[in-house]
């Protein structure tokens, strides 16, 4: 093995190592600083609401979101 062939060997396991400690703190990330809540719709009881939700612009997330940020301040 060629000095060249152990730098780039070296440059390969250093861009292994630093994606999986990215991978690593993401996942402790989601674990630790996020909530999940799962919705599930009926595709024959809710066809007008994935029917709505298909034609936005906005990602699914950020709608939703929004929606509630909307709620919460009419309750207040």
């Amino acid at each position: 093995m060629n000095d060249n062939e152990i730098l780039e060997r070296a440059e390969r396991i250093k861009k292994e190592k630093a994606k999986e400690h990215k991978k690593e703190y993401n996942k402790q990330y989601v674990k630790n600083k996020t909530v999940s809540k799962v919705i599930r719709f009926s595709i024959d009881n809710d066809k007008d609401i994935i029917d709505h939700l298909n034609s936005i612009d906005k990602q699914f997330t950020s709608y939703i979101k929004e929606l509630i940020r909307k709620d919460i301040k009419n309750h207040e």
